[in-house]
């Protein structure tokens, strides 16, 4: 393993700046720099002088690439580095289910006294790895993961935690915290939670129980809060929220008490791990539902709780109510300021944060940081940016009120630009399914087209990447993120408009009335993302095309959203 001159001197400013008492560090670091090395680095860095680390990924992928670095080319330096995830990536061995409706789980144990008494917890993945973590000084963890345990674990586990504040964490896709922490505290209601309640109860009665657990409590206050429109008062809001939670508590009782009674039953204690297998195998559908709608119950339980006390301390100027699809209502939080320092940043001493798209200045306004603990290291690429141009087209206004028409002029212009890329492939983001299958209808090139429905059609497109014909073209919306298109897999990148925030959602129209610079901030990280797709290494190569004539105004009077060498690329 050897550090270019670029990470070398990252790390030594990173140290000085620590050194200097800076707690909040932005590391600006373009495609290719080596994050990931830089963080690890740092970790072993920071062990050696006695300290402990967190290292965070917002992506499972990004997580699984730390993995496979850790174990194979950076395995001499980083393979003490302990890497764990949510208790439901990995599976209970005796039952086959995912963690948290396993064994242990269902006899209401605790992670230390399922390894002292389970009989399975020796070759149980996710018991080995906790245990594993907890003892290391480098541990790599999703955000979500992490915020579980600093914000539940930790609270509830104060004397003997599992994970606990550490000196330093290391934010991996650090532009991506303020979301994820707003969406992580956000909490989501739909009434057919109750259905689905009456149905379980039901059919266990159909085992030879008596259970009588009435939910009519739980319906009334549901119908009652997702009867508001989502613009009425706050107030109104927050008091329906307390009556759903006050609902869910009374019923999480009776819940607990019918789930002892289903284990008490089906699995008795003490068994040999053979007997556990027998007796799970056995376990009849019935119980199965239970366990997994008393452990969705608890989750929701919480959730509301734990909105409903936090946006009463941030104020209630700061809920916002959305409506979704199905009968779904979400109700969110807009201060970044109480999220971020109530739920982030008091658990580490230092913080570093690092992105290819970071806007450390917006992320310092948002926060609120004070300027004399925050220092922004701007890593230069060394990559020539004549060989990733950024072409602003021009082609025609994309503002939804232009229509159709707008499209189809996109539309020919894209059928040119893959006559001149007739034997290379590529990708076009079209932002929406509605555009994408307009494009499929109309170009001359819809042979040409790899399209998708969805998340799951979408990763096993991108499994097959290699496969592809010598000129496919992978086409849809949501490909700006996690997508490595690195030499003959992208010589060209065509972003058909601009993608601002949908202002219809109630939660965006609020940002842009009320926090502008996060509106556009993120319109430019969208942007700037998609660009990034191709050009993966200093030697690779492509072109991007921005069809959207709004792409050059914007970028002109946004500077300073995006980094250096995007800005450079455009020509």
């Amino acid at each position: 393993m050897q550090l270019r001159e670029a990470q070398k001197e990252a790390l030594r400013e990173i140290q000085g700046a620590i050194e200097n008492g800076k707690h909040d560090i932005f590391i600006q670091a373009p495609t290719g720099t080596g994050k990931s090395l830089i963080a690890l680095e740092l970790s072993r860095l920071l062990k050696a002088n006695g300290q402990k680390s967190y290292i965070l990924t917002s992506e499972k992928s990004l997580q699984q690439q730390y993995e496979v670095d850790c174990k194979g080319k950076f395995a001499s330096l980083h393979s003490d580095v302990i890497s764990i995830s949510g208790i439901d990536t990995y599976k209970c061995d005796v039952n086959g289910e995912k963690f948290s409706l396993g064994v242990c789980r269902n006899l209401g144990l605790s992670n230390k006294e399922a390894l002292e008494s389970m009989p399975c917890a020796s070759t149980c993945g996710y018991l080995s790895r906790w245990e594993a973590a907890r003892q290391s000084e480098r541990v790599l963890m999703n955000y979500s993961y992490w915020l579980i345990q600093m914000n539940y674990v930790l609270p509830k586990m104060f004397k003997n935690p599992p994970f606990c504040r550490r000196d330093v964490v290391i934010c991996d896709e650090a532009h991506k915290i303020p979301d994820i922490i707003e969406s992580h505290f956000a909490c989501r209601l739909n009434e057919k939670v109750v259905n689905r309640i009456d149905v379980v109860i039901a059919a266990l009665n159909t085992c030879g129980f008596t259970f009588t657990v009435s939910t009519k409590a739980l319906q009334t206050a549901l119908q009652h809060a997702l009867s508001h429109a989502e613009g009425v008062s706050p107030a109104l809001h927050h008091d329906a929220l307390k009556r759903v939670y006050k609902a869910y508590t009374d019923l999480l009782h009776d819940i607990h008490t019918v789930k002892a009674a289903v284990t008490a039953k089906y699995l008795p204690a003490n068994l040999s791990p053979e007997a556990l297998k027998q007796y799970s195998a056995k376990l009849p559908r019935e119980a199965r539902a239970l366990f997994v709608l008393a452990d969705d119950i608890k989750d929701q339980h919480c959730k509301v709780e734990d909105y409903t006390q936090m946006i009463e301390v941030h104020g209630l100027r700061n809920l916002v109510a959305c409506n979704g699809d199905g009968g779904d209502r979400s109700y969110h939080n807009l201060s970044d300021y109480n999220l971020f320092h109530k739920h982030f940043r008091r658990h580490a001493g230092v913080r570093i944060y690092m992105s290819a798209t970071l806007q450390p200045e917006l992320l310092i306004q948002r926060w609120n940081l004070n300027p004399a603990t925050t220092h922004i290291i701007d890593i230069e690429s060394d990559w020539d940016p004549l060989k990733s141009p950024i072409v602003c087209c021009a082609t025609s206004n994309m503002s939804y009120s232009n229509g159709r028409a707008s499209v189809d002029a996109a539309i020919k212009k894209i059928d040119r630009l893959l006559d001149s890329h007739s034997s290379e492939r590529g990708i076009i983001h079209t932002t929406t399914n509605v555009i994408m299958n307009s494009l499929l209808d109309s170009s001359r090139h819809s042979a040409r087209l790899y399209t998708y429905n969805g998340t799951a059609e979408k990763l096993d497109l991108l499994k097959r990447i290699h496969e592809l014909p010598s000129n496919a073209v992978l086409c849809g919306p949501s490909l700006f993120t996690g997508i490595d298109l690195s030499d003959e897999l992208a010589r060209f990148n065509i972003i058909f408009k601009l993608s601002f925030p949908n202002v219809s959602s109630q939660l965006w129209s609020r940002r842009y009335k009320f926090q502008k610079d996060v509106y556009f901030g993120e319109t430019a990280a969208v942007l700037e993302q998609s660009a990034g797709r191709s050009t993966r290494h200093a030697s690779d190569w492509s072109t991007t095309y921005i069809l959207d004539d709004r792409a050059a105004k914007f970028i002109q009077g946004n500077k300073r959203y995006f980094s250096n060498s995007f800005l450079a690329r455009v020509l």
